[in-house]
């Protein structure tokens, strides 16, 4: 009966501790409508990607900023770069982009206690060489 009793409380336990390990990221909701964007309307081919924080979300206009260039927006607010590092594929890469645009990091400083400026530049730099190895003809 202990046996039965233990391997119950170990079950419970372990799924808390997974439900807590896979918990949704709070801005799932902004990559999804980023889903609902793209299949409403089919994103231009080499578009220019302007990808980061609210800085990106927040510009409004930021089409007319560049008429006659093909912008697709792709910010989250409170993104830090973890976030676009995760998200990349969804936010940056799915569209094969001819040139991509960051505004990122201020998020980083302000939500992270133990963050530096080496880690955020480290971070950068994955990004950077992540968006490089799978883009190779984009200016980044």
């Amino acid at each position: 009966m202990k046996k039965i009793a233990l391997i119950i409380v170990i079950g419970i336990i372990s799924v808390f501790a997974y439900k807590k390990l896979v918990k949704k990221p709070y801005y799932i909701e902004e990559i999804q409508a980023f889903e609902k964007i793209d299949q409403a309307n089919t994103p231009p081919k080499n578009p220019i990607v302007f990808a980061g924080s609210s800085s990106i979300t927040k510009w409004v206009g930021i089409k007319d900023s560049f008429p006659g260039f093909p912008i697709i927006a792709r910010g989250i607010g409170g993104a830090s770069y973890p976030d676009l590092i995760g998200f990349s594929n969804e936010m940056i890469l799915k569209y094969k982009p001819k040139q991509v645009f960051i505004y990122c990091g201020d998020n980083d400083f302000a939500f992270y206690d133990n963050i530096t400026p080496e880690k955020v530049t480290k971070n950068f730099q994955k990004l950077f060489n992540k968006l490089r190895k799978e883009l190779p003809w984009a200016s980044i």
